[in-house]
């Protein structure tokens, strides 16, 4: 039913060896599959930030391999992982586990251009047809919220006056 196609504008002369940006930490290196390294910008614009003098971000072919070094301390920090994998971390006495909300989602999408999705009864039958309170139990283990719009509530820009629309 869904169908992902991403498009990228790339402005013409872009370099990717050369990154530009007013962030927190500059590019220092990057190794594909394997890692990026970042260090502090001395420049940045907040004072006293950032409190870290390098950040590396390890890749990992699957979540196992991703806990594993963190369970054998080779990791300060992880993200980004299933419910089950969240709940056996909990346990574990070496191990701070913190759940948080993000702006993060995931979509189910239709493509709204081609019948029958073109019809927007169509699009709001399958709205209803679906339990998505059961979707978040049975594959998100419970963490997360049914949404209702492409912005987070959690986004500092959301407007929270704003009546939701049926």
């Amino acid at each position: 039913m869904s169908y992902y196609y991403f498009q990228y504008i790339v402005p013409v002369g872009y370099d990717p060896t050369k990154p530009n940006g007013t962030g927190p930490y500059k590019y220092k290196s990057f190794t594909p599959g394997q890692q990026s390294t970042f260090v502090r910008n001395p420049n940045y614009w907040k004072a006293g930030l950032p409190y870290l003098d390098e950040v590396i971000i390890t890749d990992f072919a699957d979540e196992a391999s991703m806990l594993n070094a963190l369970q054998a301390g080779e990791l300060d920090a992880i993200g980004g992982i299933g419910a089950q994998s969240y709940n056996s971390l909990k346990s574990n006495t070496g191990v701070s586990t913190l759940s948080s909300k993000s702006g993060a989602f995931q979509p189910f999408t239709m493509r709204v251009d081609q019948k029958p999705f073109s019809d927007v009864r169509v699009r709001q039958a399958f709205r209803l047809a679906v339990n998505r309170p059961e979707l978040i139990n049975s594959s998100l283990g419970g963490y997360g919220f049914v949404g209702a719009d492409v912005s987070s509530p959690f986004d500092p820009y959301y407007d929270h006056s704003l009546t939701r629309q049926q």
